[in-house]
């Protein structure tokens, strides 16, 4: 194994908790991709974190790199790594793929659905040529979920916020 020792399953289990109990917090003044790539970082101990979304015009962009101290990893996407964003955004099925940025990373490709749609796809990376244990990879999509539902909990209550005085005034008329 390359890079940092995985923890065991319990660990993760107390990470997912944590997670769990951060992201149901965050206020809408908050980046909930800023405080993900931190959490996956600091408390599950990945390497690497990116937010990957397609834009209208059928593009991929990359935004919300989270790299741990001491990892190299190119910020670009290459072809491979953008066929199997697209892939995971079509069907909303987790992927993982070992790619060599020069070392081998596993990384994994989860959707983030946000009310019934795949809307985008975190990666996961971790400096290592073994697959992930299948446990983990469980955990990392039940983490992908709470961040959707996060997500889709904070842009209504933006919406709500921004709409509220309006729907105040409608019902005193």
């Amino acid at each position: 194994m390359i890079g940092k020792p995985l923890f065991d399953q319990q660990h993760y289990y107390g990470a997912f908790m944590k997670t769990a109990q951060y992201l149901a917090s965050l206020t809408i003044q908050q980046n909930v991709w800023d405080q993900l790539g931190m959490i996956m970082v600091n408390f599950f101990r990945v390497d690497l974190t990116a937010l990957v979304e397609r834009r209208s015009d059928g593009q991929v962009v990359t935004h919300h790199w989270c790299i741990a101290d001491g990892i190299h990893f190119k910020k670009t996407l290459t072809d491979e790594v953008r066929n199997i964003v697209n892939q995971v955004l079509d069907n909303g099925f987790l992927a993982s793929e070992l790619i060599h940025e020069p070392a081998p990373y596993v990384i994994v490709f989860l959707p983030i659905t946000e009310r019934n749609m795949t809307t985008a796809v975190m990666l996961v990376g971790h400096r290592m040529s073994e697959p992930l244990p299948k446990e983990l990879l469980n955990i990392y999509l039940a983490v992908a979920s709470l961040a959707g539902a996060a997500i889709t909990r904070l842009t209504t209550a933006e919406k709500l916020k921004k709409n509220w005085p309006n729907a105040s005034m409608r019902k005193k008329s």
